[in-house]
């Protein structure tokens, strides 16, 4: 199971460039921190093009700045390694707690659905902090089961439910104290809410809360005034009541999670069914029922909670993709008892799925095109290759001799799976960097570069979440200008280059006359690399290529 989940996780993690928008923002933020540009205070108060960052905890980035001190800078690699180590590890914590709370089975096929997961496969390739939250509050919720069960000791179990608690805070703040309102409503549910007092003894504080607490407070007094204020007020109140970042409606993850769970939110229609008939009936083992108690209220609280919050990103989610996972593998290994055959809606829905891959497929091979982008006709090609192989191996599956159904049905189950991490690979390796150069900021950042003397700040107008591609990329210091009026005063004042959405061009030309001289795609916005007009008959310096 590691040696999938590392090639799937692992290899070429430095081959695309960051994508847009925060990708490039994060490893920026690492990059300054490895630098040491800003001093010993840099490792508590992070930086992002000179000033104080107060989005976000400093762990992932002190592990990427880890990672890329070898190398002397904090590579695409480097930045993303923390993310691919932390999906590997959640994918082998996710087995030892499905062997824990229902089978071996279980664990095995819960730890396969998870790795093949959309959104989770695609976060353990990215320079995200959520498959690192995950793992902490994975490992935390693993050691509550510990406790419950009874395994090993339990001083050592509560040691690893606080620490695990407070690195989920250094990673993404107070949300990584959720799993506590987990376990407040998986043990309401058992009636025993009493229990959830003798989870906190007299120094579970200090694991906790303190790291946090005293980075925060670290950082407070060596950063400039007004950083607790940005931090903890405007953003936390911003993001979770008024909506500053992702504004969604209440409804959005109802729609949003069972995408990002493809291929396995297919199973979903499954698990009501499973729960009332093995789970739920009063002759069921109290085992069972209580793990898939505990699992749904994990799911469930997550759901709620994050739906409750004004700003929405699916991948706020992922931390209850473990949970999920092990109740698809467990309902769909129950659906298919000793000597019964496979549920028959699986059997028609299965070729429907493998029909429209192929059919996709060989579209995209005859014409690798999609909304305007070009993409390699080999990935088309595989993509038929492979629903076509599943299909076949499907349907030989089918027709085993009825007594060896159950054996047939685990096959198929494993062909999906099969298939499922064959489309994710490809879809890494071919899909990917056909779209880098629109998803990434790095070739408008080394044109606006060319452009700009050395050591000369580069003009941005509007866009913020550029900042930390065009220095990452560019090596220049990046000036925000937020209207045409400032980027006319930025010019007046000797800046040579400005950056900018090719939508905005129209106002910039009404107050000063300026030269297009690149267009570039970066998430799916054309941007402009434009330089005052006296500056034309100069020609335009070579471009360096992409390093």
């Amino acid at each position: 199971m590691l040696m999938a989940s590392a090639l799937l996780l692992l290899p070429r993690l430095g081959a695309l460039g960051l994508w847009a928008p925060d990708e490039p923002r994060y490893a920026q933020v690492a990059e300054e921190l490895r630098s040491f540009a800003h001093g010993p205070s840099g490792l508590f108060v992070l930086h992002l093009n000179g000033e104080a960052y107060e989005q976000k905890p400093p762990l992932y980035f002190w592990a990427a700045a880890l990672a890329g001190a070898p190398g002397g800078r904090v590579t695409e690699g480097a930045a993303r390694l923390p993310s691919a180590l932390a999906g590997i590890a959640c994918v082998a914590l996710t087995m030892r707690l499905g062997a824990l709370l229902l089978s071996p089975r279980a664990s095995v096929l819960g730890g396969l659905f998870l790795l093949t997961t959309l959104e989770f496969a695609h976060l353990a390739r990215r320079v995200q902090l959520d498959i690192v939250l995950t793992l902490f509050e994975l490992a935390a919720l693993y050691a509550f089961v510990r406790l419950e069960k009874k395994k090993g000791s339990r001083a050592a179990n509560l040691v690893g439910l606080h620490a695990a608690l407070g690195l989920a805070v250094l990673t993404k703040g107070p949300v990584g104290l959720l799993p506590l309102l987990v376990l407040a409503v998986a043990l309401g549910f058992e009636g025993r809410l009493a229990a959830l007092r003798g989870l906190f003894p007299a120094w579970s504080p200090l694991l906790s809360l303190a790291p946090p607490l005293a980075w925060l407070a670290a950082a407070a007094t060596l950063a400039p005034a007004g950083f607790f204020h940005a931090a903890v007020v405007q953003n936390l109140w911003g993001r979770v009541a008024e909506g500053t970042a992702h504004p969604r409606p209440f409804y959005y993850y109802a729609y949003q999670f069972p995408l990002d769970f493809l291929p396995w939110s297919l199973l979903w229609p499954f698990l009501p069914a499973v729960a009332w008939r093995r789970i739920f009936a009063s002759s069921v083992d109290p085992e069972r029922r209580w793990a898939w108690r505990f699992l749904l209220s994990w799911v469930g609280t997550t759901f709620v909670v994050f739906s409750l919050f004004a700003g929405k990103r699916g991948l706020y989610l992922v931390p209850a993709a473990p949970a999920a996972a092990l109740l698809c593998a467990d309902a769909l290994l129950l659906a298919v008892p000793e000597r019964q055959s496979w549920p028959r809606a699986l059997s028609y829905l299965a070729p429907a799925l493998a029909a429209s891959l192929f059919t996709v497929g060989a579209r995209l091979a005859l014409f690798p095109q999609v909304w305007g982008q070009p993409l390699p006709w080999t990935f088309g090609a595989a993509v038929a290759a492979v629903a076509a192989a599943g299909a076949a191996a499907w349907m030989w599956l089918g027709r085993r001799a009825p007594t060896a159904s159950e054996r047939a049905a685990l096959g198929r189950i494993g062909v999906a799976i099969a298939s499922a991490f064959a489309l994710l690979a490809l879809a890494f390796y071919l899909l990917y960097p056909s779209l880098d150069d629109e998803k990434s900021p790095r070739p408008v950042a080394l044109a606006a570069a060319a452009f700009a003397p050395p050591g000369e700040p580069i003009g941005l107008l509007g866009r913020s979440p550029l900042v930390g591609g065009l220095v990452y990329y560019g090596g220049r210091a990046v000036v925000e200008l937020d209207s045409p009026l400032d980027a006319r005063a930025f010019l007046a004042r000797g800046g040579r280059v400005i950056v900018l959405d090719a939508k905005k061009l129209d106002r910039l030309m009404a107050v000063v006359p300026v030269e297009v001289r690149t267009r570039a795609r970066a998430d799916d916005r054309t941007l402009l690399v434009v330089t005052p007009q006296k500056d034309v008959a100069e020609g335009p310096p070579e471009v360096p290529s992409a390093p």
